[in-house]
């Protein structure tokens, strides 16, 4: 399993189409450069947030992965927009880009 997730990493990385469920899917690295994501370590720590909020972008990428909308994260944080989540979203495949981490079977 280990081995075919090393293999489909570096696939992704170089851009390769890599198939899935019998579907041709062509992967493009994330942008290395995020316009709405700040770190400064005299906010929230250093944790990267939502640039000009206290919103760090873990609070969003927990959000969407507990099955919340898009809209709903909207109606409680009103300073945001689509594109920020979206940028947050983009934030986190970047991080897990760069590392491959063993899921306990």
């Amino acid at each position: 399993m280990v081995k075919r997730i090393e293999r489909d990493h570096a696939r992704m990385r170089k851009g390769v189409v890599v198939k899935k469920a019998q579907e041709k899917v062509t992967f493009k690295p994330v942008k290395e450069s995020f316009e709405r994501i700040s770190v400064d370590p005299t906010i929230c720590h250093g944790k990267a947030c939502i640039k000009g909020t206290r919103i760090p972008v873990h609070i969003i990428l927990g959000f969407l992965a507990e099955g919340e909308s898009i809209k709903k994260i909207l109606e409680e944080y009103p300073t945001l927009d689509k594109e920020n989540i979206l940028e947050a979203v983009k934030y986190g495949a970047a991080l897990a880009q760069e590392e491959i981490v063993e899921i306990a079977k």
